[in-house]
C-alpha cells in the first residue's frame, strides 16, 4: 500500500475516525474514574476491617464494607471489568449473609474479605493480569473458598431480637468535588510563582515606599492573601496516612503469622495528613521498620514469660503534626536492640574500632551503614541482609531525619521526623564566598560565631571547632564548590545535623530565615551532587537548596 492511498482511506473516514478517537478519550476517562474510586473504595474497605476485627457484630461497619464492594462491583460492570466484577459480587454475597446474619463474621471471613481487596487492587494496578492464566487460576480457587463459606449459615430459629433504634444525629453535609491531580499541581505550582514574584516586589517596595505609606499598608494586606492562598493551595495536596497506616497494619499482621509469633498492633493519629508527594515514598520505609520491630524486637512467647512480660508482644505506629512537621514512630516492647552485638558485629565488618570507646548513639548510627546487618543469612521476612541504610536514605529523600530510642530489654523506638509538604519548606538563606545558598532550616542544630579559643587545629589547619562538649569536624565547603580563597576561621559556622551527627558548614553570612518554594533542577544539574533542589529568591536570583546529607557524605 503506497502512501498516497493511506491519505486516501484517512480523509475518506474522517469522521469516522473522529468518532473512535472521541470514544477512545472517554473509555480512557471513564477507566481512570474507576480506577480512582476503587482505589477509594478499598481503602475504607480496609479501614472498616480494622474496626471489625475489635468489634464483629459492628452491624453499621458491615453494612459499610458491602455497600463499597456493592459499588465496586458496579463500577468495574459498566468498565467492562469482569473479574474484578465477579470478585466484588461473589464477595458482596458473603457481606449481606453477614448482614442478615445468616453467617458469623469471623477471622476466617475477614481474611476472605481482605484477599478480595488485595485481588481488586492488583488489578487495578495493573488491569493486564485478566489475562494472566495464573493469576486468573488462583481467583477462581478463592472465589471456590468463598463459595464454601455459606456451610457455616446459621439458622435462625431462636425469639428474634428486639432492635435498638439507632441515635439521630443531623451532620453538616459536606459537598465534594473530584479534581485531577494535575490542576491541583498546577495550581501549587503557579501560586508557588505567584510567592516568589510577590517577594520580589515586596523587597523593591520596602526599598522605595515609606513604611507609613498606605501603598505599604496594601502591600501588607496583600502579603497576608498571599500567604492564605499558599496555605490553601498546599492542603489541596495534603491527604491522611489512613489507607497508608491500614496498609503497614495487614503487612505487620501477615508477617508475625508468618513468624508464628503473638503480637497485637495499634494505631495512632492516622488521620494526620502529609503532602500527597511523601506518602507513595514513605511506604517501603515504613514497612521495612514494621517488619524490623517484629523479627528483631518482638520476643517469641517462651523468651516473654521468661522475662515477667505480657504473653502478648505489642506495636504502635503513631503520628502527629507540629510546626510544620510530621513525625511518624513505630515503637515496640520487644527486647531492645543490643548495643554490644551491633557494635561486635560493626568492628567484625570494619565499620568500627576495638580501640575506640563509643557512645549508645554512636553504636545505634552503625545500623544506618550501608550493608550494615546483625544477620547472617537474609530471608523474605528480614530483608535482603541490608542494615537500615535504605530507610535513612529514602528519609533524607523526603527531606527528614530518622534517630532511635531504644531500651534494652524494653522495647525501642524509631522517629522519623519529615516535612508536611515538599512543595515549600523553611529555609534558611546564606552567603557564601559572594553567592547565595539555602540550607533546609529542619537540618540546622545552632548558629554562632565562633572565638579563637573553639578552633581545635590538625596538622596546623583549623578544621575541627568545640562546642560545649563536643568536638565538631567542618564541612570543607570551599572544596565542595571549588573556591580558591574561603578564610574558614572568619566565618560564621551553622551546625548541621544528619543521622545523629554533627557537622559546621562555614558560611560568610546569615541572610534571612523565609518559606522557600522547592524547584526542581532538572537532569541537565544531575552532576551537582550537593544540591537538593533550587528557588528563586526575592531578588530574582536563583538559590540552591543544599542537600544536606550528601555534604556529609562528601566530606567523609
Amino acid at each position: 500500500m503506497s502512501f498516497d492511498s493511506i491519505d486516501l482511506i484517512i480523509d475518506g473516514d474522517n469522521n469516522q475516525i473522529q468518532k473512535t478517537t472521541t470514544q477512545s478519550s472517554l473509555n480512557e476517562e471513564y477507566l481512570n474514574d474507576f480506577l480512582i474510586e476503587t482505589n477509594e473504595h478499598i481503602e475504607s474497605i480496609e479501614m472498616n476491617i480494622h474496626i471489625l476485627e475489635k468489634d464483629s457484630n459492628n452491624a453499621e461497619t458491615i453494612d459499610s464494607v458491602f455497600r463499597d464492594f456493592h459499588t465496586i462491583k458496579g463500577l468495574a460492570g459498566f468498565v467492562s471489568q469482569g473479574l474484578v466484577q465477579k470478585i466484588a459480587h461473589q464477595t458482596e454475597t458473603v457481606l449481606d449473609k453477614c448482614r442478615k446474619k445468616e453467617l458469623v463474621i469471623n477471622n476466617n471471613i475477614i481474611q476472605f474479605i481482605l484477599k478480595s481487596t488485595d485481588y481488586i487492587k492488583n488489578l487495578c494496578e495493573n488491569l493486564e493480569l485478566s489475562k494472566d492464566k495464573d493469576f486468573n487460576s488462583n481467583i477462581s480457587t478463592h472465589l471456590n473458598q468463598i463459595e464454601n463459606l455459606q456451610d457455616n449459615i446459621i439458622n435462625f430459629h431462636t425469639e428474634p431480637q428486639k432492635k435498638i433504634p439507632k441515635k439521630q444525629t443531623h451532620k453538616e453535609e459536606s459537598v465534594y468535588v473530584r479534581i485531577p491531580m494535575r490542576k491541583i499541581d498546577a495550581l501549587v505550582d503557579m501560586v508557588g510563582e505567584l510567592v516568589i514574584n510577590h517577594s520580589q516586589f515586596e523587597q523593591l517596595a520596602q526599598v522605595m515606599l515609606d513604611t507609613n505609606d498606605k501603598l505599604s499598608t496594601n502591600l501588607h494586606r496583600v502579603s497576608t492573601l498571599t500567604k492564605d492562598i499558599q496555605n490553601l493551595s498546599m492542603s489541596l495536596r495534603m491527604v491522611s496516612l489512613n489507607s497508608v497506616f491500614q496498609r503497614i497494619y495487614r503487612i505487620g499482621k501477615d508477617t508475625v503469622s508468618t513468624l508464628g509469633k503473638n503480637a497485637e498492633f495499634s494505631l495512632y493519629g492516622e488521620e494526620t495528613e502529609i503532602d500527597r508527594g511523601v506518602v507513595e515514598k514513605l511506604i517501603d520505609p515504613l514497612i521495612h521498620l514494621m517488619k524490623n520491630s517484629i523479627y528483631h524486637g518482638i520476643e517469641d512467647e517462651a523468651e516473654r514469660i521468661k522475662k515477667g512480660k505480657p504473653i502478648v508482644g505489642h506495636v504502635a505506629i503513631e503520628a502527629y503534626s507540629t510546626k510544620g512537621n510530621v513525625y511518624i514512630v513505630i515503637s515496640d516492647d520487644g527486647r531492645g536492640i543490643d548495643t554490644q552485638a551491633v557494635l561486635k558485629k560493626a568492628i567484625k565488618k570494619d565499620f568500627a574500632s576495638p580501640s575506640i570507646d563509643y557512645s549508645n548513639e554512636d553504636i545505634l548510627d552503625f545500623l544506618f551503614l550501608p550493608g550494615f546487618s546483625t544477620l547472617d543469612k537474609a530471608d523474605d521476612i528480614s530483608g535482603r541482609g541490608v542494615g537500615l541504610d535504605v530507610v535513612k536514605t529514602q528519609i533524607s529523600k523526603l527531606g527528614g531525619k530518622i534517630e532511635i530510642k531504644n531500651s534494652i530489654g524494653q522495647g525501642c523506638s524509631f522517629i522519623m521526623k519529615l516535612p508536611i509538604n515538599m512543595a515549600i519548606i523553611k529555609g534558611t538563606v546564606v552567603e557564601v564566598a559572594g553567592t547565595q545558598y539555602i540550607i533546609p532550616t529542619l537540618s540546622i542544630n545552632t548558629i554562632f560565631n565562633p572565638q579563637e579559643e573553639q578552633w581545635v587545629s590538625v596538622k596546623g589547619v583549623k578544621n575541627m571547632i568545640k562546642l560545649r562538649e563536643n568536638i565538631i569536624p567542618l564541612i570543607n565547603i570551599d572544596e565542595i564548590l571549588g573556591l580558591k580563597k574561603f578564610d574558614k576561621s572568619k566565618c560564621v559556622l551553622v551546625v548541621l545535623e544528619s543521622g545523629q551527627k554533627l557537622k559546621a558548614l562555614p558560611v560568610t553570612r546569615i541572610v534571612e530565615n523565609r518559606d522557600i518554594v522547592v524547584k526542581s533542577l532538572g537532569v541537565d544539574f544531575d552532576n551537582i551532587a550537593y544540591a537538593f533542589g533550587a528557588s528563586i529568591l526575592g531578588n530574582g536570583r536563583i538559590a540552591i537548596i543544599f542537600d544536606i546529607e550528601n555534604l556529609f557524605q562528601k566530606d567523609e
